[in-house]
Order: C-alpha cells, then sequence, then structure tokens
C-alpha cells in the first residue's frame, strides 16, 4: 500500500544507509509514513 513517491524515499534512505554506512530505521520510516496516510490521506489542500 505503499505509493510510487514513498517508495522512492524509502530506496533512497536505503542507499544513504549503505554509502554513508548509517543507521537509519526503514522500517520506522515506513510506519511513519502509513501513519500519515492513514490519519492525513483524505485531506487535500483547498483552493480559493
Amino acid at each position: 500500500m505503499i505509493d510510487f513517491y514513498s517508495e522512492s524515499l524509502i530506496n533512497k534512505l536505503f542507499r544513504t544507509n549503505i554509502r554513508f554506512n548509517t543507521k537509519i530505521d526503514l522500517d520506522k520510516v515506513e510506519r511513519a509514513i502509513k501513519y500519515a496516510k492513514k490519519y492525513h490521506g483524505q485531506l487535500s489542500k483547498k483552493i480559493k
């Protein structure tokens, strides 16, 4: 249920983990994306 942009972000973070030997927890990032979509997915920007 992850869209193209979320998948792209996770892939970039994965490459950053490998390149710079960092410890970004990708599972937490994925859960945060799902949480944000669940609670903010219905919102849309109002156009005047």
